[in-house]
């Protein structure tokens, strides 16, 4: 049995994961390779535009949670024809999940039709993860989109008309 617990730790630790959040993934029924450590977190991030000066690209991989724009910056462009924000990965990674928080306080379907894309490195080829942001998706306001292992180095969320609001950005790498 102790043999066996060793084990289990070594192999949390070497895909990035503390105890906690390898629990967590077990509650969540999700698969062990899909709970990898979130591979945006802090990596560099480009966006179309920004509305004012506090509501820049780096809020969304931040790890800051807080969904309320007015104790929190987030991420925020000015309302254009194509609106987006994009990070970019340490490495090329094969991605798993995706999920996005949303604001809390205010213009939640503001993210309706808005697209989750991986760049994979070809061309310009962007392959969509999952459907486009649906009115159910707002229920609450954490979207999960699943990506099915395709590999990029960057990935867009894309949004057609409307302001784009972010609050944090999880991609788990696999």
């Amino acid at each position: 049995m102790m043999k066996q617990l060793v084990v289990l730790l070594l192999v949390i630790s070497l895909v990035g994961l503390t105890v906690g959040q390898y629990r967590e993934c077990l509650e969540k029924r999700r698969c062990f390779y899909s709970c990898q450590s979130n591979i945006a977190l802090n990596r560099p991030t480009l966006m179309s535009s920004v509305y004012g000066e506090t509501w820049g690209g780096e809020h969304a991989v931040d790890g800051n949670e807080v969904t309320n724009f007015m104790v929190e910056p987030g991420v925020h462009t000015v309302n254009e024809e194509v609106n987006w924000w994009e990070v970019e990965f340490l490495r090329e990674s094969t991605v798993c999940d995706v999920t996005i928080l949303t604001r809390s306080d205010c213009c939640v379907d503001r993210i309706l039709g808005a697209e989750v894309l991986l760049d994979t490195g070809h061309d310009g080829v962007l392959v969509k993860c999952g459907e486009s942001i649906t009115q159910s998706d707002l229920r609450t306001n954490e979207i999960v989109r699943n990506c099915m292992g395709v590999v990029g180095k960057r990935l867009r969320i894309q949004l057609m008309n409307n302001y784009l609001q972010l609050v944090e950005v999880v991609v788990q790498g696999c």
